[in-house]
């Protein structure tokens, strides 16, 4: 990234999961705080972010602390996430 390109107050972002890089961008210091939803995340990352927050906030509904991290989860749940996505994709190209 040409650190040229981005403002004094931007802070550099880095998504990475077991160790690969997925994607870097650039975030204005005042847009840290909604960065969910000034980042726009690719369709298959951001379901599977979204089943993870789903299962946190089952954890947390029940009052316990959720036993992992994302990375942890998608892991643990790789097969699951993908199956389900494929499920969704289907569903959804035939309406």
């Amino acid at each position: 990234m040409n650190s040229s390109s981005i403002g004094p107050a931007a802070k550099v972002l880095t998504f990475a999961s077991n160790g690969c890089i997925l994607y870097t961008i650039a975030v204005e210091e005042n847009q840290m705080e909604s960065r969910p939803n000034s980042v726009r995340l690719r369709p298959f990352r951001a379901f599977a972010n979204t089943m993870y927050w789903e299962n946190r906030r089952e954890y947390e509904g029940y009052g316990q602390t959720p036993p992992y991290t994302f990375d942890e989860y998608w892991r643990d749940n790789r097969l699951l996430i993908i199956n389900r996505y494929r499920k969704k994709e289907v569903d959804n190209s035939s309406k």
